[in-house]
């Protein structure tokens, strides 16, 4: 027997000492290299202690271990039958009840599962399990990936859960920190002074501040979206302590934003439409409606401020349908408060042409003494008039009542011209009211005195 070690000879260390006991050998000595060999006991007595002053190596076929314990290629540490340690292929396995042997998994005990922390070369760890029991096949659950920077869970139907055990959702997180009165489930920013958070209780969903004010809020019962408030009231809810102001505007003016405005006004909201534009006054509102356009409520609908101006279009007010010829019509009465004023030129005059002048309200002249025969002729003339004043309103379009025929009475006053050109159509009808009655009397005049004509020429014809 040769014992050889890095002591040089005559050292101690190369020597073999067995101080109490006996050595019972029972193996072979194998020679596997020159000059290497190897002992094998198949049988033999215990091993009370064991001390290796160097490295210990198992299964590296004669190789010189580099570690204090390495095994070789296809080889398995077991602690308690239950852990085990094994490597191959760039690969490192720890794993529970499942071993590697030939490349391939198997179980350690047969009628359990089994699940394995991988630990790849390439900068990649997964976590591993078995599905069922007695079937060693794997599926991935877990994997980290340094170099993609990836963190995915690949397994299909896979639920995480965060502060429970027993999540029933792909990824449930059950609130574990109390912000502004809530347990906030999910927090987001920089750092814990700048954190948003993300949480549901049993009122609501809602988003918080730093401060636990609840920003966004989702009303589980309805449905609806409450901004500044955890009590919505409709589809979308916005409220604030002073004003709450929706606004929106262009990224190429940056400076101004069109916004409607929720005013307090002592028990009640005044809204307001507006555009903010810091360096000048501009912008429209426009309603483009296709509809119809409802007020609902009481009250008064009150413009303030400005003109109200139509450019385009007919305004109808009433109920029912509306005449397209005219650009206001009004179903029903109309009260003026002051004085009103229209156009002094015809519109069908304007539009079709100059049309033959009405009867003045003064075209019959005081009655003078005149002879019979002249007052037959005068008679005469009315009627010509009045037959060819019947014709020229059956050829128009439509009947209007021009106010240009009342300008002027029979003394030649002239109504309230004012220097524009307009009338004052007020006083205009007051004095229609007098050339009416004065042509009922004129009217009554006559009828009378044809009478008398047709009793004197009744009378001739018997003569």
């Amino acid at each position: 027997m040769t014992i050889e070690s890095d002591a040089p000879k005559g050292d101690k260390r190369n020597d073999l000492a067995i101080l109490k006991g006996n050595l019972w050998l029972w193996g072979e000595v194998k020679q596997i290299g020159n000059p290497k060999y190897s002992f094998s006991m198949a049988k033999g007595g215990l091993i009370a202690h064991l001390n290796v002053e160097g490295n210990f190596g198992i299964g590296l076929m004669g190789k010189k271990p580099k570690f204090a314990l390495q095994l070789g290629k296809s080889q398995t540490l077991s602690i308690g039958n239950q852990l085990f340690f094994s490597g191959e292929s760039g690969k490192a396995y720890a794993s529970s009840n499942l071993y590697r042997e030939k490349g391939k998994w198997k179980l350690f005990k047969a009628n359990a599962g089994g699940s394995v922390l991988q630990l790849e070369d390439t900068g990649t760890i997964k976590i591993s399990g078995t599905k069922a029991k007695g079937k060693p096949e794997l599926t991935t659950m877990f994997a980290i990936d340094a170099q993609s920077q990836t963190a995915s869970f690949p397994m299909p139907g896979l639920r995480a859960g965060f502060g429970t055990s027993s999540p029933q959702y792909p990824i449930q997180v059950n609130g574990g920190t109390a912000v502004g009165g809530t347990m906030a489930s999910i927090a987001f920013g920089m750092s814990e002074t700048s954190m948003g958070y993300l949480g549901s209780n049993e009122k609501y969903v809602y988003m918080a501040t730093k401060s636990g004010k609840e920003a966004l809020a989702v009303d589980h019962n309805t449905g609806y979206v409450g901004i500044g408030t955890n009590e919505p009231k409709s589809t979308l809810h916005l409220a604030s302590s002073d004003s709450p102001t929706f606004s929106f505007g262009s990224s190429t003016k940056k400076g101004v934003h069109a916004f409607i405005k929720a005013e307090p006004s002592e028990d009640s909201l005044n809204m307001i439409f507006g555009i903010k534009n810091p360096s000048k006054a501009g912008g429209k509102l426009t309603f483009d409606f296709r509809n119809e356009i409802k007020f609902a409520g009481s009250g008064s609908t009150i413009f303030e401020r400005g003109d109200t101006i139509f450019k385009s279009g007919n305004v109808g007010i009433g109920a029912g349908s509306f005449d397209k010829k005219f650009k206001l019509h009004v179903k029903g009465d109309m009260q003026v408060d002051g004085k009103c004023f229209v156009s002094a030129m015809n519109p069908s005059s304007k539009a079709k042409g100059a049309a033959k002048p009405k009867a003045k309200a003064n075209a019959a002249a005081k009655p003078a003494t005149k002879k019979k025969g002249e007052e037959s002729e005068e008679q005469d003339e009315l009627e010509r008039n009045k037959i060819a004043e019947d014709e020229t309103d059956e050829t128009e379009e439509f009947n209007e009542l021009d106010f240009t025929d009342l300008l002027e009475e029979n003394e030649g006053q002239t109504q309230n011209l004012s220097p524009d050109g307009m009338i004052d159509v007020g006083e205009t009808l007051h004095g229609l009211s007098r050339v009416l009655r004065k042509q009922h009397k004129q009217m009554h005049a006559h009828d009378q005195r044809l009478s008398e004509l047709s009793q004197q020429l009744a009378t001739m014809m018997k003569a």
